[in-house]
């Protein structure tokens, strides 16, 4: 919970005082964590409070996504020593996943808990915490205690409606066909709202460059992390999307632009538009 914000800093120095190159930062370093931070709050009455911070990392500080996972790196290796062969941690910035047996995985939960709080004062936000395996069915034994609070969904997915029967791992979809697809029509009808907006400008010229920088690349992350047979539909409808916006844009008609589909997603120097293609994104997975 507040995984930046509460991080003991003396694991982050700790830590980067071991490597043999980048340590020679650390006066830099401590110029911003070898003291108290002190924040300034003023409440309803215009009275001032100062509030001071001794652990976790300044709002905007580059350095911090580097200094919290060296914080955070013994803590995770401690608790892959303790686990199963079978057994892994895989971990980007604070988002950690386990994988591991069903009747193994809540023990494997309770010793990464465990190592993270004992090494770095973070403790899991049980409301974003899930559990999914592929083979549906009951819970793992000592997953529900995790649960919490209703209105709040339940940690284990694999019993839930087989369109609810997944989870995202840093925003890609894995789960049943169903969930997969749920999930990328979401993304879609997000997208659309996107696009309506970029359609709005009344400057073509700068339409045009959030459609090249912004809108048609949206979505190469999320077609190169899912399996082309789990996303053809929406790389077909998000490529018909595309070319109508571009359309409204342009001030064309979608038939004429349909017809020179290839040429739209041609780099400049062929006499293109540059635009992504989402099917062939999809497809060089």
């Amino acid at each position: 919970i507040g995984a930046f914000d509460h991080i003991f800093r003396s694991a982050m120095l700790s830590k980067l005082r071991t490597l043999p190159t980048a340590h020679r930062i650390i006066p830099y370093v401590m110029a911003s964590y070898g003291e108290d931070s002190t924040f300034i709050w003023g409440d309803e009455q215009g009275q001032t409070h100062f509030i001071n911070q001794g652990e976790g990392g300044e709002q905007g500080d580059a350095l911090m996504p580097a200094l919290f996972c060296l914080g955070l790196h013994d803590s995770l290796a401690r608790a892959q020593a303790r686990f199963n062969d079978n057994d892994n941690i895989v971990a980007y910035l604070n988002d950690i996943y386990i994988i591991s047996h069903p009747l193994r995985a809540r023990m494997a939960y309770d010793i990464v808990v465990s190592e993270i709080e004992a090494g770095t004062g973070i403790r899991p936000n049980l409301g974003k915490t899930e559990c999914w395996g592929a083979t549906s069915g009951d819970a793992p034994p000592g997953i529900p205690d995790l649960d919490t609070p209703a209105p709040a969904p339940p940690v284990w997915k694999g019993n839930l409606p087989v369109d609810q029967c997944g989870i995202l791992i840093l925003g890609s979809p894995i789960g049943t066909e169903a969930f997969v697809k749920r999930e990328l029509d979401k993304k879609l009808h997000e997208e659309v709202e996107f696009l309506d907006r970029i359609a709005l400008i009344p400057n073509i010229q700068v339409s045009c460059l959030l459609m090249y920088y912004c809108g048609s690349p949206r979505a190469t992350y999320l077609l190169r992390t899912t399996p082309p047979t789990l996303c053809q539909d929406y790389a077909k409808k998000r490529d018909a999307m595309i070319r109508k916006k571009l359309a409204k844009i342009l001030n064309l008609t979608e038939t004429s632009l349909d017809r020179k589909a290839g040429q739209i997603h041609l780099p400049g120097r062929l006499g293109g538009l540059g635009l992504n293609s989402s099917k062939r994104s999809s497809w060089h997975w």
